[in-house]
């Protein structure tokens, strides 16, 4: 969150979850996506300073960046699974690589994990507006991808086709941030505000879809979402663009998940981030 034309939730959704008293934030790992991890790392120390968080930041391995040894995001990983065995959710909004080496360097991660909510994949052509947009979380360690949708952990897929029409508008915004003159509420409005722009310019959204915040909710607001019990599949082709296909049981292919298929009042939904994030101001 703050780089130029690049997106914002999930800064925010960071500022939602520190704020729920009944989440306790054991940390977060980082990861590439469109940028470096070097480079998120930087802006995650910029957002913690910002407001004060009281929260700790692991690295997660480079693209194409291959160790003997775990990372520092994949050892935080396997040492909060085996801390907390069966009792640790994971909110996966990026590459799936840091799950993958947690994996692969503690084959009993994913047996011990909670439930695993993962933002990405798409099954169909997904468009903003009239715009095409490529999937970005899922194809961009699409090995990574394929271990962790194959593996034995609960997941709980979230999948950016169900999300598309749920932008925020920008009048949401004007009411929660931008009334505080504390250089908090100046810093993050300016930020959103840009995104917005980048947004209408470029998709014709006046607004901007909060990808990450919405799967967040997914987790601690289950009632807003409507969830179907379905077998997902994909291979080693369809997973480079992050595609996956509804499978029947029978068929003997794909893995079971909870998939999110719609959501339920989509303004409430979108307004409850914002309240919580406005509570830094007040």
């Amino acid at each position: 969150m703050g780089m130029t034309n690049k997106d914002i939730d999930d800064g925010l959704t960071l500022l939602y979850l520190y704020q729920k008293k009944e989440v306790e934030l054991l940390g977060t790992s980082l990861t590439f996506g469109n940028v470096t991890v070097s480079e998120v790392f930087h802006q995650s120390k910029t957002l913690k300073n910002i407001f004060n968080l009281d929260v700790k930041f692991y690295c997660g391995a480079e693209k194409h960046e291959f160790t003997n040894s775990p990372s520092d995001a994949a050892q935080f990983l396997i040492d909060s699974i085996k801390r907390y065995p069966n009792q640790v959710t994971i909110l996966a909004t990026g590459s799936l690589q840091n799950l993958a080496d947690a994996g692969f360097f503690y084959p009993k991660f994913f047996e011990q994990v909670k439930e695993i909510f993962i933002m990405g994949g798409i099954f169909s052509p997904l468009k903003i507006k009239s715009h095409s947009v490529e999937e970005l979380n899922l194809s961009i360690a699409p090995q990574a991808s394929l271990r962790v949708l194959h593996s034995s952990a609960e997941i709980t897929l979230i999948s950016g086709q169900f999300l598309v029409n749920a932008p925020i508008c920008r009048s949401t915004i004007r009411k929660y941030l931008g009334q505080h003159g504390s250089k908090e509420s100046i810093w993050i409005t300016n930020i959103v505000n840009q995104w917005m722009d980048f947004n209408l310019q470029t998709w014709d959204l006046d607004g901007f879809i909060n990808w990450d915040g919405l799967t967040a909710l997914c987790i601690l607001e289950p009632q807003f979402f409507n969830f179907e019990n379905a077998y997902i599949d994909t291979d080693e082709t369809n997973i480079q663009q992050g595609r996956l296909k509804v499978v029947d049981a029978a068929s003997g292919f794909g893995k079971c998940m909870n998939l999110v298929k719609g959501i339920n009042n989509i303004s409430e939904l979108n307004k409850c981030i914002f309240k919580v994030i406005d509570s830094y101001f007040n």
